[in-house]
């Protein structure tokens, strides 16, 4: 279980924000043998939608949940700032004192600042505005926060909602399921496009003959 990358899906998941991520590691491990293996984990086992429509039944509840993982991967949605979704704040503490992988994306960025758990690091959310006007907030680290699309800092990965390709790119180094070159190879082939990938590749090779 300690390759085990943990997904955590609320009610009403943003469904593309972890589907290269989690795609791209399914896809390295079998490349590589690496024994990573995605796995999704919520509040119960019962199936949770995303806001997309898919119904998901997660691997784990907090129940069940393993002690030990590799990653664990907040995928953001609108159930992030709901009394529940405090319940996951005890094991993302211990993650992060383990020096476990941690990654937050959109919403989930969010509830890391509100709940003061990223105050020791660099970080960037969807807007830095809100992270300051949430009443009650724990949030100290406005110095820290970055205007960009993802952030890593010492093995926790912030995304704001339209970086799902930067926040995949990430995750891959910190987790070490791709190599630098790898990652950036990944993000430019999705980011470009095939057609686009395709002619900068071209004028690579061109300029390197």
């Amino acid at each position: 279980m300690d390759q085990e990358i943990l997904f955590v899906l609320l009610e009403k998941y943003a469904d593309w924000e972890g589907s290269f991520l989690a795609a791209e590691i399914m896809e390295k491990s079998f490349q590589k043998s690496s024994g990573f293996v995605v796995k999704t984990l919520s509040l119960t086992k019962q199936a949770v939608e995303s806001i997309g429509g898919f119904k998901t039944f997660p691997d784990y509840d907090l129940n069940s949940a393993p002690k030990h993982f590799k990653g664990l991967i907040l995928i953001g949605g609108t159930s992030w700032r709901t009394k529940e979704s405090e319940l996951f704040i005890p094991m993302v503490q211990q993650a992060i004192k383990e020096n476990v992988v941690v990654g937050a994306i959109c919403d989930a960025s969010q509830f890391l600042a509100t709940h003061g758990l990223i105050n020791h690091v660099k970080h960037t959310s969807n807007d830095l505005n809100d992270l300051l006007s949430i009443p009650n907030s724990k949030y100290k680290n406005k110095s820290n926060y970055q205007n960009a699309q993802a952030v890593s800092d010492q093995h926790i990965v912030t995304a704001n909602g339209s970086a799902p390709l930067e926040f995949a790119k990430e995750l891959l180094i910190v987790l070490g399921v791709s190599t630098v070159e790898e990652a950036e190879e990944f993000y430019t082939f999705n980011k470009l496009g095939y057609i686009e990938y395709l002619k900068q590749m071209k004028m690579k090779n061109e300029s390197e003959t």
